[in-house]
């Protein structure tokens, strides 16, 4: 249960009487403080000046007339004129000669000339730090239990009136209506345009420096993909001529030596064209046009005969005593045509 202390009560320590007296009784014992320290002050002051009394009576017991026979020497030299006191000339020259003998701090204090009261030992600056100091002290010692109950305010003076749901309502209204005046600015309408503008320009920058950007990437593929190609088609049609050069080369020389093994008539009548072949000569023009029809005959003869060996699919060629296998009449169709 919370702690409710009566503040009609006089042991109430909150009670605006109670804080007065408890203020009157520190300013009463900060009073009598300060009139103790002015009192001891005022003592040390005294002292001091009952010392430096003493001082300069000892020093001119020591020297009693040397200033005044110094001063009635320089008096009775001067010129005397007529009607002068030489009394009054002695008196001022010997107030000359005691103040120079003799420096007083305290003559006006002395003599009643200033009056010292309380309030010329009074710092306000060091009063207010003192105070503050004082407050800082007595607020960290002091627990406060609560105030009293005159001086708090009621509990619906601190209450908020506005209900979640007008405060809800009131929010909803500004912002439509700051919706509205944005709504029915033109100047608004006008930036949004431009920002939609700039944002549709930024979007075909970005979007036309990324297909440059592909097209240098894809060119420089495309250039070097044309390049392997190319290479990859040369090296292809060179090895594919040289197969082909080879692979006739095979069959001109499997078809010779089986002809050679079977007719001699072929056999005689390919060597002679080779040898007119080899040897272009002038031999050659003196033959008779009679031995030249001869040998058409017989390359017509042995031609054909070839053509009909190569056609008898019933006939197999027996390839064991030869040292390379020829190809099937399937793998080169433009031979047997």
């Amino acid at each position: 249960m919370p702690l409710n202390i009566l503040h009609h009560k006089s042991w109430n320590v909150y009670n605006k009487d109670n804080i007065a007296r408890v203020r009157a009784d520190e300013e009463a014992a900060r009073k009598k403080e300060e009139d103790e320290e002015y009192r001891m002050q005022e003592a040390d002051k005294e002292h001091r000046l009952n010392i430096l009394r003493t001082r300069a009576a000892e020093s001119l017991a020591e020297q009693p007339n040397s200033i005044e026979k110094q001063a009635s020497k320089s008096f009775l030299s001067e010129k005397k004129r007529k009607r002068v006191d030489d009394t009054a000339g002695l008196e001022d020259k010997r107030t000359p000669g005691l103040i120079k003998s003799h420096i007083n701090f305290w003559g006006d204090l002395e003599d009643g000339k200033l009056a010292v009261g309380k309030k010329d030992y009074e710092n306000p600056e060091r009063q207010a730090e003192k105070k503050a100091e004082d407050e800082k002290w007595d607020s960290q010692i002091t627990m406060r239990l609560g105030r009293p109950a005159k001086e708090m305010k009621p509990w619906y003076s601190s209450l908020d009136l506005e209900s979640s749901e007008q405060k809800r309502t009131k929010e909803q209204r500004w912002e439509r209506q700051h919706r509205n005046i944005s709504f029915y600015d033109p100047l608004s309408a006008v930036n949004g345009f431009l920002k939609q503008k700039r944002q549709i320009e930024e979007d075909e920058r970005e979007k036309e420096e990324h297909l440059r950007r592909d097209e240098r990437d894809f060119s420089r593929k495309d250039y070097h993909q044309r390049r392997l190609e190319e290479r990859d088609d040369q090296f292809r049609e060179e090895r594919r001529k040289s197969r082909d050069r080879h692979r006739h080369e095979r069959q001109r020389r499997d078809l010779e030596r089986r002809h050679t093994s079977k007719s001699p008539e072929f056999n005689l009548s390919s060597r002679l064209p080779s040898k007119n072949k080899n040897h272009h000569t002038k031999e050659s023009s003196s033959l008779d046009i009679e031995k030249l029809r001869a040998d058409r005959i017989a390359r017509e003869t042995a031609e054909k005969k070839r053509v009909e060996q190569l056609l008898r699919h019933d006939e197999r060629v027996n390839i064991k005593g030869v040292g390379r296998a020829g190809y099937s009449a399937q793998f080169n169709p433009d031979f047997v045509r």
